[in-house]
């Protein structure tokens, strides 16, 4: 279970750095939806460095073995990814998106549940 969970944990960790570096970034896609979404920039950007925090909290997590007080950082940085995607699937909702819009935000929240679930059983 401990090598589905790492698995698990590097894809989630390539989602949310790229995510979270063109949010930070202000590149123009992400523009446009913090537009979309009635979200300023200066807080979408925000949220892009919440999400590189969190992918960085999930390696550590990733890199700490058994019980180590490190390995509280990855659950702590799954859950937080567990808040950010319920509440971006939130905000696209009430503007509208429709559920095949945000069914990659939505795998995001599953996929983060699974790797907290498979790490907390092994």
């Amino acid at each position: 279970m401990a090598a589905v969970a790492s698995i698990i944990t590097i894809a989630l960790f390539l989602v949310l750095l790229t995510s979270g570096s063109l949010a930070m970034a202000g590149e123009s896609s992400t523009q446009h939806l913090a537009d979309r979404l009635g979200v300023g920039h200066p807080l979408f950007r925000r949220v892009g460095i919440v999400q590189l925090i969190v992918a960085l909290g999930l390696m550590v997590g990733v890199a700490a073995r058994g019980t180590a007080a490190l390995s509280l950082v990855n659950d702590v940085a799954a859950a937080v990814a567990i808040v950010l995607a319920v509440v971006a699937v939130l905000l696209e909702r009430r503007h509208g998106a429709s559920w095949r819009t945000v069914t990659p935000v939505a795998l995001l929240a599953l996929a983060a549940v699974a790797e907290l679930v498979f790490r907390l059983l092994s």
